[in-house]
């Protein structure tokens, strides 16, 4: 009964309790990696699983069919090298491994590393089972790591820069970079070094390694060798937050600083050439205001000194306004040789000949207390310049070096010679940076006074900037501006307490300087008819009204130029000569000249302006037949211009 029971027991189970039989090709197949078995001497396959197909691209029939499957889907590069290995590790019955490329049906390079089992019997390899796992992503990966650390070490190697380590006792363990080519030192000089070992020749590098090794991390820049390095230093901390050592990177920013610090000194020059081009045109503008009030007071005096008997007290009196008058209008032309507005009269001069024919001058003109001292060239090259304005270059930087001894007793040395210029050398002078690179004359004058700092040096060519007292300053100002229509350059080197020196440099003349004559004494000139005199200033008026009488014609004035064209279009058939203003409001003195000379071109024409004869020329484009009278003037000087124009008028006539 009980065997009875067993039975239907049995014949009872559950279905899903009962044995089934495995596909076993079918859970191969559904495996990622591909399941093989190959002959040992072809290499044929003998059996692929289904993932074969998911590899390749090709049924599994292809792989089982045709011969030399495999050694057409290995990558030529690779073929030689696996089938060789292959060989030689079958026939010796071991167990190994490889990665190699497979070309899939569609071109794609597929990596794998292929685990293979050698089956032997009797001494023989008779099988090689494997799986064959796809690593094509990881070896990607792996292709893009090793790119990026072998751009990462080409950057360390060509970049100027050197990346350094340090252990958590200070010890280098790392130096290396392109960086370290610039400071012709090479990694053994650091790896080894403790940080707390000086360095001579910056005991900042030491100083920051060992604060990065107490814990900080910053930027530095530090100076080793002559070279500049901006230092990134960082400390590694372990789990614990202990210090395990230091990380920096040093880039040489050396070129970087240098340009910079040349941006900086470009920025500078170009300031101060604005500064003073603004001081030029303010300068100018004060002189020509300033002339049309000296031309007032010296006329008034003129007429005031006329009118009183010869031997009147108030003839003193007069003559000391008339000579004060004068001395402002030299300051006046100070000003308009500052701005430019004074052209030199062009010459060949010989600067040390020019020198020793001022000694007396400059003698008496420096503190009693100077030990003058020349050093003037022989038959040094002449340089084109004008006599009287380079005579006051002269005087000004000697008077200047005489008042930078203060009260004390001290030397000026007075030097002149020839020099070999480089652009460097222009550079950092003032005015230097236009010209050409080549051979100069120079003008030194050394004292040995109480020196300048850099503030005091940038302001000295400012007009009126004076260490000394207020009101003066003018003279080096006048350097400047007179230096600028010579086509030269002044450069200035000066400490505290250790004196100044002033080189002034000017291009060398093509021709040698001619013997000078004097000119003879010119006749006291009198004349007639009527003159056209046009300012718009009523005392200006008045005054040159009083001279041109004096001097023999009549008188018709315009206060403007549309009233001057108005007057010289009604009685042009009696007009001699035209004594005309430049700058007048409505119609200008040069809009004035141009209307006369397309109707009556032979009129003979005095300019006069408070500005310069350069400013004249310049509105007028330069009319040779004009002749220029500069404000303030006296009786001689207007009839001497006056002259010249009738003169010349009558020769064009002729």
């Amino acid at each position: 009964m009980s065997k009875r029971t067993g039975e239907d027991a049995r014949a009872t189970l559950p279905t899903s309790s009962r044995p089934t039989t495995i596909d076993y090709e079918d859970l191969l197949g559904s495996l990622d990696c591909v399941i093989w078995e190959a002959d040992p001497d072809s290499f044929q396959f003998r059996f692929v699983s289904g993932a074969a197909e998911r590899l390749l691209g090709f049924p599994t029939q292809a792989w089982l069919e045709a011969p030399k499957f495999f050694t057409e889907r290995l990558h030529s590069e690779d073929r030689d090298r696996v089938l060789a290995e292959c060989q030689r590790l079958t026939a010796a019955g071991q167990d190994h491994q490889l990665e190699y490329r497979l070309v899939a049906k569609d071109g794609r390079i597929v990596w794998v590393r292929d685990i293979v089992r050698v089956i032997s019997e009797r001494g023989g390899p008779v099988s090689c089972r494997g799986v064959m796992l796809d690593i094509t992503e990881l070896k990607q990966v792996e292709e893009a790591l090793a790119l990026a650390q072998a751009h990462l070490l080409s950057l360390v190697t060509n970049a100027p820069v050197v990346l350094f380590e340090l252990d958590r006792s200070g010890v280098i363990t790392r130096c290396e970079g392109k960086g370290l080519n610039a400071v012709h030192l090479k990694p053994s000089d650091f790896i080894g070094r403790s940080a707390s070992q000086p360095f001579p020749d910056s005991p900042k590098i030491r100083e920051n390694l060992l604060r990065a090794l107490r814990g900080e991390s910053f930027s530095d820049t530090v100076t080793f060798r002559g070279r500049v390095f901006e230092t990134r230093y960082s400390s590694v901390r372990n789990q614990e937050g202990a210090v395990e050592g230091v990380l920096g990177v040093s880039t040489d920013v050396t070129e970087r600083v240098r340009a910079e610090e040349e941006q900086v000194r470009l920025e500078g020059q170009l300031r101060q050439a604005q500064k003073l081009e603004s001081l030029g045109v303010l300068a100018g503008g004060i002189a020509h205001d300033f002339n049309n009030l000296l031309m007032t007071i010296l006329g008034s005096v003129h007429l005031a000194a006329k009118a009183l008997p010869p031997d009147s007290s108030a003839q003193a009196n007069l003559k000391r306004i008339r000579d004060t008058a004068r001395q402002a209008a030299d300051l006046t032309g100070l000003l308009l040789a500052y701005a430019g507005h004074v052209p030199p009269t062009l010459e060949p001069v010989d600067l040390s000949e020019l020198i020793r024919g001022m000694m007396e001058l400059l003698t008496v003109s420096v503190s009693k207390k100077a030990t003058l001292q020349w050093e003037l060239a022989e038959r040094m090259t002449a340089v084109e310049g004008d006599r009287s304005q380079l005579s006051q270059v002269v005087l000004n930087l000697v008077t200047n070096a005489s008042e930078a001894l203060g009260k004390g007793s001290g030397t000026i040395v007075v030097r002149t010679g020839q020099m070999d210029c480089t652009r460097r050398d222009l550079l950092h002078s003032c005015l230097g940076e236009n010209l050409a690179e080549g051979r100069y004359v120079f003008l030194e004058v050394n004292d040995t006074g109480t020196g300048m700092d850099e503030a005091t040096q940038s302001r000295i060519f400012d007009p009126f900037f004076s260490t000394k007292f207020t009101g003066r300053g003018l003279g080096l100002a006048t350097v400047l501006g007179i230096l600028g229509g010579h086509n030269g350059a002044i450069w200035v080197h000066s400490n505290p307490g250790l004196g100044s020196t002033f080189r002034v440099l000017l291009p060398q003349s093509q021709t040698k300087p001619a013997a000078r004559r004097l000119q003879p004494a010119r006749e006291t000139w009198k004349s007639s008819g009527t003159v056209l005199l046009v300012d718009d200033d009523p005392d200006v008026r008045e005054v040159a009204e009083h001279m041109l009488r004096d001097l023999g014609f009549e008188v018709t004035t315009a206060a403007d130029g549309r009233e001057a064209l108005e007057r010289f279009s009604a009685s042009s058939h009696r007009i001699a000569a035209v004594v005309l203003d430049m700058t007048m409001p409505e119609l200008g003195g040069d809009e004035v000249l141009a209307a006369l000379r397309h109707t009556h071109p032979d009129t003979p024409i005095v300019l006069m302006s408070g500005f310069s004869k350069r400013y004249a020329a310049a509105r007028i484009r330069s009319d040779a037949r004009c002749t220029f009278l500069q404000k303030p003037f006296e009786p001689e000087e207007l009839a001497a211009a006056l002259r010249s124009a009738i003169e010349q008028g009558n020769s064009t006539a002729d």
